[in-house]
């Protein structure tokens, strides 16, 4: 797929690093299943906050996070990695 070869390491650093310097959380989306493992990889080791999302578009896909949940156990990525907003007052 031309998708696949478009988002290669040099692309995939470069938006991380991105991410990092203008303090930005990377989402990681269950419903399109994305990004993968690689990118997610290069978040943990450049110290980028991730946020879970389901993408719902329907009532019955609210809240479905399994790719997410499963994608940073298996990462075995630390909790404080997880972006979790906060309400400003």
């Amino acid at each position: 797929h031309m998708t696949n070869r478009l988002i290669d390491k040099y692309w995939t650093k470069s938006i991380v690093t991105a991410a990092k310097e203008n303090d930005v959380a990377i989402e990681i989306n269950g419903a399109w299943k994305v990004p993968k493992e690689f990118f997610i990889d290069e978040c943990l080791r450049q110290s980028v906050s991730m946020a879970v999302g389901s993408d719902a578009h329907t009532c019955s896909s609210i809240g479905e996070i399994s790719y997410p949940v499963l994608l940073l156990k298996s990462l075995n990525t630390p909790i404080d990695s997880i972006f979790v907003p906060i309400k400003k007052r």
